[in-house]
């Protein structure tokens, strides 16, 4: 049995302002060093690879025990889903990526090494939205008490797949369908 389900840039757009401002740590060791995202000024879908988020970020470093504080005003952030094992059970994960950023506040030097280490933090199982969907879509419901047996019927989620279009994320779920039965209350015909 399958569902599919279509978002559409304005049902992601509508998740992302829900789920912003969003801090990253960015190390583990140093709570200091973060990254915020705030909510997106463009959300767009690119077929094939993502979805692609429009923003401000807000970076926060230590240096040398100088806490500095960095706003990158443009950062384009593209956000790749698939569906991935983790736990030995499927999940739909967004990967971000800093696509294209205005570092115009940094020095010039500084530019392209700040892209590079902010991407690589950002690969860390920790900054990817997870959505562990067959823990989420699992069901559990008794058949009416006119019915013998009784039935303990289970709907559940147990794989999927993501593919992105131009106008809309497209996330197919496989479903299976368990029943059973309370034989202690069998009736004789």
């Amino acid at each position: 049995m399958r569902l599919e389900a279509h978002l559409t840039t304005g049902d992601l757009q509508d998740a992302l302002f829900q789920l912003t401002p969003l801090a990253v740590a960015l190390d583990p060791d140093s709570p200091q060093r973060q990254l915020a995202i705030k909510p997106p000024s463009t959300v767009e879908l690119l077929a094939g690879r993502g979805l692609r988020v429009v923003t401000e970020l807000q970076l926060q470093w230590d240096l040398i025990g100088i806490r500095v504080p960095v706003t990158l005003r443009r950062v384009a952030l593209l956000m790749t889903p698939r569906v991935q094992l983790l736990d030995g059970r499927p999940a739909l994960l967004f990967t971000p990526t800093i696509e294209g950023a205005d570092v115009s506040a940094l020095p010039g030097f500084l530019e392209e090494a700040v892209v590079a280490r902010l991407n690589e933090a950002l690969l860390r199982p920790e900054a990817r939205i997870v959505w562990r969907f067959t823990d989420t879509l699992d069901f559990s419901f008794p058949l009416p008490r006119q019915l013998q047996p009784q039935f303990m019927v289970r709907l559940y989620a147990f794989t999927g797949e993501v593919k992105v279009e131009d106008d809309s994320l497209r996330l197919t779920l496989e479903w299976r369908v368990s029943a059973d039965a309370d034989r202690t209350n069998d009736v004789d015909f």
